[in-house]
């Protein structure tokens, strides 16, 4: 399994990864839902029935970072946690979050948009740029990121409205206040708990 961002490419892990999380892991295709899974935190338990040689055992935080395509529903890759095959249960939880989401663009100008939200207590599973007070819907990618479609008026200036919708249906309107790629840019707001 990779550590490095993952198929998610979230690479700096946002504090969403790192506060009371034991370790990253990748999810079943199935569960994955074409990169919606990624972000998401997960409370996992073991109880040491399985096979292998390092046996999962106790409660404990993961972040989903990757995909596991080999994986069947409801399986987890714990890589980085061990080895073998152990029966485990888990849950999604909210991350434990420092401070508002955050916006990551990537190859992005007035004319082309392609950003990625961060650190959110629960997954985006969609995005859109108000225009006008129109909703204008970003496409999702499999790296987790989120494309301009033709329906928008470009080109388009920071500041800008965004509305973002969370998998448990938050919606949540901030501010994108400047492009800069590759950085990640902190926004003005975070879903409740």
């Amino acid at each position: 399994m990779i550590n490095n961002g993952g198929t998610c490419s979230l690479d700096p892990t946002p504090s969403s990864g790192k506060n009371n999380i034991h370790t990253t892991v990748a999810m079943n295709a199935q569960q994955f839902y074409g990169s919606e899974a990624c972000g998401l935190c997960l409370e996992v338990t073991g109880n040491g029935e399985g096979v292998g040689t390092k046996s999962i055992q106790g409660t404990f935080n993961v972040f989903v970072n990757n995909l596991c395509p080999e994986c069947k529903k409801g399986d987890l890759d714990l890589g980085l946690n061990g080895d073998g095959r152990w029966k485990i249960e888990w849950k999604a939880i909210a991350c434990n979050v420092d401070g508002p989401i955050n916006y990551f663009f990537q190859g992005s100008n007035p004319y082309y948009i392609k950003v990625q939200a961060r650190n959110y207590r629960h997954p985006v599973s969609k995005f859109a740029i108000i225009q006008n007070g129109v909703r204008k819907y970003l496409s999702r990618t499999q790296d987790n990121f989120f494309i301009s479609k033709g329906d928008i008026n470009f080109p388009i200036y920071p500041p800008f409205v965004v509305e973002l919708t969370s998998m448990k249906n938050e919606v949540l309107t901030d501010i994108i206040s400047k492009f800069e790629n590759g950085i990640a840019i902190v926004g003005g707001k975070q879903f409740e708990t």
